[in-house]
């Protein structure tokens, strides 16, 4: 028989003065897409390979994180 093994998760206690990553609050930071709708931005293209694996899925979401800032801040693709 298996025994089950609880570690005790805890659920944090979160408050509105705790700091949430990428929310600008406590480095004063504005939010760059307040509607946070980028479609307008995206890469036209990400290549796929037909019949083989790549594994270039991490890199292509950097890249295309990347091609997004470039198009929204400075328009050229």
């Amino acid at each position: 028989m298996v025994k089950v093994k609880n570690y005790g998760f805890s659920v944090p206690k979160i408050d509105k003065t705790n700091y949430v990553s990428g929310d600008g609050r406590l480095l004063g930071a504005s939010f760059l897409n307040p509607e946070g709708d980028w479609s307008s931005w995206l890469p036209k293209y990400e290549p796929q390979a037909e019949n083989y694996e790549t594994w270039g899925c991490v890199p292509f979401g950097a890249t295309s994180q990347i091609e997004t800032m470039i198009k929204y801040l400075y328009g050229e693709v």
